[in-house]
């Protein structure tokens, strides 16, 4: 953080809270704590506070929802262990969409599916 000249440029993520010392901030793909140490894991638990909880319903009412789905299920087939969802989306872009699709939006689709399990913050597909 200190090579940035003008670092206010270089922050993409923050999370804000009442109390200073849980204040973190992102620069260039790193989470940093209120007095500007490195934190050495990002915890899910950063993203997830930043995310309001996301209504289910609304996700699958959605009418790009059908092929997101598709789109995620044939990505996550290409993995044998579980994935990140930064992983899924990056392979989801190259495959099916020739398109960027955000992060967020492929958390929501998998979080509507029962397909998908969770371990330890990655995704895989449950085996049938």
């Amino acid at each position: 953080m200190d090579s940035a000249i003008d670092y206010c440029n270089e922050v993409e993520d923050i999370v804000d809270s009442p109390v200073f010392e849980n204040c973190k901030l992102k620069v260039k793909g790193i989470w940093y704590q209120y007095n500007g140490s490195l934190i050495s894991d990002t915890n899910e638990e950063i993203r997830d506070a930043q995310r309001p909880l996301v209504d289910k319903t609304r996700i699958i009412k959605n009418p790009l929802y059908a092929v997101r789905r598709q789109a995620v299920l044939r990505a996550m087939s290409f993995f044998r262990l579980p994935a990140k969802i930064k992983d899924i989306a990056r392979t989801i872009s190259r495959t099916a969409w020739r398109d960027t699709i955000k992060e967020d939006d492929v958390e929501d689709i998998i979080n509507t599916m029962s397909e998908v399990k969770s371990e330890d913050g990655k995704y895989i597909l449950r085996k049938r």
